[in-house]
């Protein structure tokens, strides 16, 4: 029989306790536990605080999971809410809330900086083109976008952001592209897929990620440069309503519409250990690919729930 010397060359590490700095992949035998251990990364979704009002469709994010916002969606029934909620690692604190009433709404930045637009607002169920702008204690009306939509994504910065895709009850789903600089919407090329609800992802305006959504659940997944979309290898598996995504477009975690987890890493999709503890569509995320927030959703929930990615140490059974 072969033992691990022959076929790897290299002999197990004894050490008398476990080390404080573990490496993926790691094997080592503990010489005071008389153990066989391994260090495996290990991927979870676990429970947190919920959110004080629960909703779906609403608009939200964050640079990292202890740092969220949360504002607008419907809290009940077909009513839109203007309720805005912060987020600091251990609870759900209300804030600030939007102007007006808004469903919809496609964001990007973080919870001290942030852009919120468009959206179904009750005097115009079809869509608007507001926007609004969130310096970490009240929002801001700011240009309007000049696309009437809802429904639509976002990705970037409050300083340089774009929002791409939507719905209009007059033009139906749209591929359209705005960019903001900070002061001013400009229209950017179309996207390749017309889509709404779909889920956005990116840190910056030059790099932004599109997924999922609808017409009908979908695949469909393409990049933006800044200039022109470009088609990317479709998502492993059909998502509508998937509005829950984060992270840069080279690092990006989806789930949501199913409770499944996949990550981009800039060239392929993976699938992740770990599903959903509460199943949702219409739902938002902020962090990062291996530390995220997952808030909200539908059917309408106040539930939320922590992404994390560690690596562990393990006891091999020998027996």
């Amino acid at each position: 029989m072969s033992d691990f010397k022959t076929l790897k060359g290299l002999f197990i590490k004894h050490r008398s306790s476990d080390p404080s700095n573990l490496i993926e992949g790691e094997i080592w035998y503990n010489t005071t536990t008389q153990t066989l251990k391994v260090a495996p990364t290990i991927s979870a979704w676990a429970s947190t605080p919920a959110l004080n009002t629960g909703r779906h469709l609403g608009a939200g994010g964050g640079a990292t999971s202890n740092a969220s916002l949360m504002t607008g969606g419907i809290a009940s029934g077909p009513s839109a809410t203007a309720n805005s909620e912060e987020y600091d690692g251990s609870s759900w604190t209300e804030g600030s809330n939007l102007p007006t009433a808004t469903d919809g709404a496609a964001f990007f930045g973080i919870q001290t900086a942030a852009i919120a637009a468009e959206g179904r607002q009750p005097a115009a169920n079809a869509g608007t083109q507001v926007s609004y702008s969130y310096d970490g204690t009240s929002w801001t009306a700011t240009p309007n976008t000049g696309t009437a939509s809802r429904n639509a994504a976002g990705g970037g910065v409050q300083t340089a952001g774009v929002i791409f895709g939507g719905y209009d009850g007059p033009t139906g789903v749209q591929n359209k592209t705005i960019e903001w600089d900070g002061s001013s919407w400009t229209s950017g090329n179309n996207m390749n897929n017309p889509r709404e609800s779909h889920a956005g992802a990116g840190v910056s305006q030059t790099a932004a990620l599109s997924m999922g959504g609808n017409p009908s659940p979908n695949t469909a997944a393409e990049t933006y440069d800044g200039t022109n979309w470009t088609a990317i290898t479709s998502l492993p598996v059909a998502r509508a309503e998937a509005r829950g995504a984060t992270g840069p477009s080279s690092a990006a975690l989806i789930s949501g519409s199913p409770n499944i987890t996949n990550f981009w890493n800039g060239s392929s999709w993976s699938t992740l250990s770990g599903t959903l503890g509460t199943a949702r569509s219409s739902n938002q995320m902020s962090g990062i690919s291996t530390n995220a927030l997952l808030f909200s959703g539908n059917p309408l929930s106040t539930a939320t729930e922590e992404y994390t990615v560690a690596t562990t140490a393990r006891s091999v059974d020998t027996t």
